[in-house]
């Protein structure tokens, strides 16, 4: 058995459709199963409610054992009254078909990356902007402050947050090193489709990007079609996307989350006091799991470099030339690919945090 497989049995990410329950927002085909929550409540069947969530994670990773632990301490508080019914893996289709279903009411909730959450609430892209955070400080200090902004964004399409979660730092993997953005100039980088903010990077570097779905990257690597990705690292383990490449910029691009989302119609359907419950339980297992993707993405990183990956660190006068490509193409994408409302807030936040002793 090759290094490289052991990492991938033995990592606890290891299953390919974590991707983007753990990564940038993209969307994911995977072989799907359908895993359904028993009914272990005492309540009637007349009376139990039932709200079907689906999400890409696959059955046995961290979102999909998350929301599993959400319907157990629901179904042992309402004695069964209120469940979750689980639809993991993409068994109902990729995010935007998931989307397509929430609407007409198939499904009553979803686990969503940035990708899915920005049809709901584009504005969420903003938090998505390369180098905007240096830290996970930031990173919670300005989601906290801009929770009621999305919330209200998302109620006006029709849903209910009940709590965000880590994707991860983005970090760029290839063949050769990677410092600067003349080095992307001279190699196949594979481009997200849908994606404003990359599309406009890319424009602005001269990078001629190969446009691919997640299922056709890991056969562009081997085949050669694309010889630079991105992910966040567990990500990057999970889909063996590391096995194809050589090295790995520790240079975080940028920040990506998730989120866990309910149906306001489906959620109406509940008792006040029910539905309180709903939001607190569901709060502080998107908490947890927050916690745990980012232990994840640590681990992933450091096993990668264990096993042969080479580090690429930019200077500091290369870093900043990346930084200074963002800010060439910010005025493109502030008002077209999110608000401007949205950026000046997360700007303030950012601004009165950095202004805190420490």
């Amino acid at each position: 058995m090759s290094g490289s497989d052991r990492l991938c049995r033995q990592a606890p990410w290891r299953q390919p459709g974590w991707l983007w329950a753990v990564a940038v927002g993209l969307s994911l085909a995977t072989q799907w199963a359908v895993a359904e929550v028993a009914d272990a409540g005492a309540a009637d069947a007349g009376t139990r409610k039932v709200l079907k969530i689906a999400t890409l994670a696959p059955e046995g990773s961290s979102w999909a054992s998350a929301v599993r632990a959400i319907d157990t301490t629901l179904a042992a508080q309402t004695h069964g009254a209120v469940r979750l019914r689980l639809y993991p893996g993409g068994v109902l289709g990729d995010e935007p078909v998931a989307l397509r279903k929430l609407r007409i009411g198939q499904v009553q909730g979803l686990g969503l990356t940035g990708l899915g959450l920005a049809e709901l609430c584009p504005d969420i892209r903003a938090l998505e902007m390369p180098f905007l955070f240096a830290d996970y400080g930031e990173v919670d200090h300005v989601l906290t402050g801009m929770t009621p902004y999305y919330q209200a964004q998302l109620a006006a399409s029709g849903v209910t947050l009940l709590g965000w979660t880590d994707v991860g730092y983005v970090h760029i993997l290839s063949r050769e090193p990677v410092r600067t953005a003349a080095d992307l100039q001279r190699r196949r980088v594979w481009q997200l489709d849908n994606e404003p903010i990359t599309a406009a990077l890319f424009n602005q570097a001269g990078v001629a990007a190969v446009r691919l779905g997640i299922p056709d990257v890991l056969v562009g690597l081997q085949t050669g079609l694309v010889d630079v990705v991105y992910a966040p690292p567990a990500a990057a383990v999970a889909l063996q996307w590391f096995t194809r490449v050589s090295w790995v910029n520790v240079m975080p691009v940028n920040y990506t989350l998730g989120a866990l989302v309910v149906e306001q119609r489906a959620l109406a359907t509940l008792s006040p006091a029910e539905q309180e419950l709903v939001r607190q339980v569901s709060a502080r297992q998107m908490e947890r799991l927050t916690r745990e993707t980012r232990r994840q993405n640590q681990e992933a990183m450091t096993a990668m470099l264990a096993q042969g990956l080479q580090p690429v660190q930019p200077d500091e006068l290369q870093i900043q030339a990346f930084r200074d490509l963002v800010e060439q193409v910010r005025p493109e994408l502030v008002g077209t690919a999110f608000a401007a409302a949205a950026a000046a807030r997360i700007d303030s936040l950012l601004a009165a945090f950095r202004a805190r002793p420490h």
